[in-house]
């Protein structure tokens, strides 16, 4: 059992709340069709569905990272590349930490993982997709602490929306505190300013 209560007691209190979802090239913000009043007259003042939106921005925050290269070295990085059996092997630091990416053949990336202070350290993997590689799973340490038992880990499935990639199913596993959300995404659209 933890602070929020026992799984039945959980699935007791949440009722499903339609949560829209905003996201830019930049951040993904949700909202949803409660006020914040109506929201604290939930069951435990609404706890359970702020967590939730914390899940939904912090595990597409994530994607978008991933999403937008966010991953790989900014120019002008120092790196090596080496060639490996399936590819490429790049190695950078960053940020403190010191990175390996796995690159394909032709150089689409499959995996990146960085190591060095805890804080900074990911684990990613990657799969083929229709239009390339999509992020599969991106797991980050919490509190300062990556270890079995305390990573965040987030999950990803897709859908294709106008053309784009965007996750459908996403799984969010927060080891520390045994919580584990699952969410849709559904009705997607794609928009872009001119």
């Amino acid at each position: 059992m933890g602070d929020e209560g026992s799984d039945e007691q959980i699935r007791t209190l949440i009722q499903p709340i339609k949560t829209k979802v905003t996201v830019s090239s930049r951040s993904a913000i949700p909202t949803s069709n409660l006020s914040e009043s109506d929201e604290r007259n939930l069951p435990y003042g609404g706890m359970a569905e702020g967590l939730l939106k914390h899940a939904v921005q912090f595990s597409l925050n994530q994607w978008l990272m991933a999403a937008n290269n966010g991953l790989l070295p900014p120019s002008g990085t120092n790196a090596t590349v080496g060639k490996g059996t399936n590819g490429f092997h790049l190695h950078f630091a960053m940020q403190g930490a010191q990175a390996e990416a796995l690159l394909t053949t032709d150089l689409r990336l499959q995996q990146v993982s960085a190591e060095g202070d805890d804080t900074d350290r990911l684990e990613t993997k990657f799969a083929a997709g229709p239009n390339g590689y999509t992020v599969t799973s991106l797991a980050v340490g919490e509190d300062g602490r990556f270890a079995p038992g305390n990573r965040i880990i987030a999950t990803y499935t897709y859908q294709t929306v106008s053309g784009f990639q965007l996750p459908a199913d996403v799984v969010l596993n927060r080891e520390s505190h045994h919580e584990v959300w699952h969410y849709k995404l559904t009705g997607c659209s794609v928009t872009s300013s001119k």
